[in-house]
């Protein structure tokens, strides 16, 4: 197997990166090819280069960053070959919000080496028009929060969460819903919403909580649909994801557990749209669960005995 290991050098946890390669060096007997990011996207652009340059070799891929990194891998990877490839979830990032549904066992993940011994898991993930997910797909309130993180990011001062609290005071101020329509598993959805998020999993921008015990083997994500109202209830519904008060978020929202969906914005414009941390822009787009297409690496010596959905499914190690 090609072991490849790339690393996000612009990652939110910049001080445990740097010491990737260093710590490579001294594993023994172990063959393997090591790179840095040399701009946002480029870890994608390596991941398919590596698939295209090794057409017969079975690839693990080492997403060393936060949740965008592990995005962009997956969507460089052609999906012809997502059944040769396996990529392991490094979390080094600002936010990993996947891991979020492994509970304790999310520490697992802090330490690239415990993925070299680890398990295979067939997952879920959410094939969109836009591009792939494995996390979260959402707009409105979200979409403009992250539109402005991308922008406060290129200021000296704007490091690490900073930039999402500043953000999100501004966008809760100035959020103006959406008018869409949207089709989910073949029941119709039209008005006006402030947000509305697709998940795998259970954690969103690393901090709002929507999924409660999300499954990724199951073949349905989340769908939640927040209505557009005023100032107080977009406060309501802010806390209520952030202190993970599922039943307020379920009692004063519209949600479904659901395996497709289209969203068309009736006002005929471009919608910005957060797939697992990343900007995609689309005036309407599609999803649906791709179910166990994600060969997902888990660390050695997961206890499944912490983690609900795991007891329902087998590993296959490899």
């Amino acid at each position: 197997m090609l072991q490849i290991f790339i690393i996000n050098s612009f990652s939110g946890d910049e001080t445990t990166t740097i010491g990737i390669r260093e710590e490579l060096e001294k594993i023994k007997d172990m063959e393997y090819l090591v790179f840095n990011s040399e701009y946002p996207g480029h870890e994608g652009e390596m991941a398919r280069q590596m698939c295209n340059l090794f057409p017969e070799e079975k690839i693990r891929f080492y997403a060393c960053g936060g949740t965008g990194t592990f995005r962009n891998i997956l969507k460089g990877v052609p999906e012809e070959d997502l059944g040769r490839v396996e990529i392991a979830e490094a979390a080094y990032g600002l936010t990993n919000d996947f891991l979020n549904i492994y509970g304790e066992e999310r520490e697992k993940f802090k330490d690239f080496r415990n993925f070299i011994a680890g398990t295979v898991q067939p997952l879920d993930y959410l094939q969109t028009s836009i591009g792939p997910a494995h996390n979260t797909v959402s707009l409105g309130l979200d979409g403009l929060i992250l539109r402005g993180v991308l922008h406060l990011k290129k200021l000296p001062f704007c490091k690490g969460r900073v930039p999402y609290f500043i953000s999100s005071g501004l966008a809760i101020l100035s959020t103006r819903t959406l008018d869409l329509e949207i089709e989910a598993d073949g029941e119709i959805f039209s008005g006006r919403y402030c947000e509305v998020a697709f998940g795998n999993g259970n954690l969103l921008g690393g901090n709002f909580h929507f999924g409660g015990e999300a499954d990724p083997t199951d073949g349905k994500m989340k769908m939640i649909l927040v209505p557009g109202r005023g100032f107080f209830y977009k406060m309501k519904m802010l806390f209520a994801a952030i202190l993970n008060r599922q039943e307020v978020l379920e009692n004063s929202s519209s949600w479904r557990m659901v395996s497709e969906a289209k969203i068309r914005n009736k006002e005929g414009v471009p919608l910005s749209i957060n797939v697992d941390g990343e900007l995609e822009i689309a005036e309407e787009f599609t999803i649906r669960v791709n179910r166990g297409g994600m060969r997902f690496v888990e660390p050695k010596d997961i206890d499944r005995s912490n983690i609900t959905w795991k007891k329902k499914v087998d590993l296959h190690k490899y």
